[in-house]
């Protein structure tokens, strides 16, 4: 599970200047959101994180690792806490009857809240736990000491790279890294239809690999 960021097809210096001149912008749905951070050292060695931010929308992912399909989605505007999404797409994955054991995200999704939804529905978590959680000595750190060891959680961190190989093929082949309208009723469409393309690509590469395991079932 992920979250895509789009940029929002606006020139922003001309959208906040029209806004402050009391006019309509032309994305209003869109939002300010942390798109990257990265650590380096300042003029005096000093270890400094420096957040680069965008004027994007968001695409909320959940992805079936072992076949490589988008199983559920939902869309929102750049400043949404990925976090606060995870239970709503597991929701969708359950309705739909998705045969899943395990979810994996990064370290965004490590909520409290999605950790007790996995397990109220009967589910392991490979949740990338937060460093500065599993250092801390509290009532809970054994617990997750324990979640880091477990099986689930090694297997699940295995296939984390999946989620993003597939936001890749999605910008890089199919436009997804700007948003081509306005407004969130089209983002969302031009996520739904991208997620099509994909599965669609996916299924035309797993077809043959069924055929062939129908046919040796009905040989044998």
């Amino acid at each position: 599970m992920a979250s895509v960021h789009s940029e929002a097809n606006v020139n922003t210096a001309k959208d906040h200047q029209q806004k402050d001149e009391g006019q309509k912008p032309r994305a209003p749905d869109a939002k300010w959101g942390v798109k990257d951070s990265q650590n380096s050292k300042n003029q005096k060695g000093e270890d400094v994180t420096q957040v680069k931010y965008s004027f994007v929308y968001k695409g909320h992912v959940s992805m079936d690792a072992e076949n490589n399909l988008i199983t559920s989605l939902e869309v929102t505007s750049g400043e949404a806490y990925d976090g606060h999404h995870f239970c709503a797409l597991v929701e969708q994955d359950l309705a739909k009857n998705i045969p899943v054991e395990i979810y994996t995200s990064d370290r965004v999704y490590d909520d409290v809240n999605n950790h007790f939804y996995l397990e109220h529905n009967n589910l392991q978590s490979a949740i990338y736990l937060k460093d500065i959680l599993t250092k801390k000595k509290d009532a809970n750190k054994e617990v997750r000491l324990k979640t880091l060891q477990s099986p689930a959680y090694k297997s699940g961190r295995k296939e984390r790279y999946k989620t993003e190989r597939k936001f890749g093929e999605a910008k890089q082949g199919h436009g997804l890294t700007r948003y081509r309208y306005l407004g969130l009723l089209g983002f969302e469409a031009q996520v739904y239809f991208t997620a099509i393309v994909l599965n669609l690509k996916r299924m035309v590469k797993l077809l043959p690999v069924v055929g062939l395991k129908t046919q040796h079932a009905l040989l044998s």
